[in-house]
């Protein structure tokens, strides 16, 4: 990522009275997408640029939640920059749970 991109990450969090010196790197995928925790607060920043397009992430997080699925909750975004702040659900994977998870009998 650039330092330009940078500066727009930390912009925005201090938009929204986040202290971007709390931000550290959780996560990238096979796409641009990158993933922060702020250690300050259950929050989660996804930093989607151009030519991601959140807003298909944003859509699909309120339907599964219509439908009474647990998603991340949408906390503010920014569409035009790429950024979006979600409700952290920690380190805790239905795959690192499942394996530990001892053997119930039916």
């Amino acid at each position: 990522m650039t330092a330009s991109r940078a500066i727009k990450r930390h912009q925005f969090l201090e938009t929204h009275s986040l202290e971007p010196t709390q931000l550290a790197f959780l996560a990238s995928d096979m796409s641009l997408r990158r993933y922060y925790r702020l250690s300050s607060a259950r929050r989660v920043l996804m930093d989607a640029p151009f030519p991601e397009n959140p807003k298909q992430f944003i859509s699909i997080a309120r339907y599964l939640q219509e439908c009474g699925l647990r998603a991340p909750s949408i906390l503010e975004h920014c569409l035009d920059n790429g950024f979006v702040l979600l409700e952290d659900f920690g380190d805790h994977t239905f795959t690192a749970i499942l394996k530990n998870a001892p053997e119930k009998e039916a």
